[in-house]
């Protein structure tokens, strides 16, 4: 049981990060093109 869990954390913190540097990637794009018409 507690190696299934760690690996449902560890999956989601892998979902996070991911999601956190296309947010990131997102905003450097931005600053560097100007404003975009819409958000991910």
């Amino acid at each position: 049981m507690k190696t299934e869990l760690v690996g449902v954390s560890y999956a989601c913190n892998n979902v996070r990060g991911a999601s956190e540097q296309l947010v990131q990637a997102g905003t450097q794009v931005e600053t560097c093109i100007g404003p975009l018409p819409f958000k991910p």
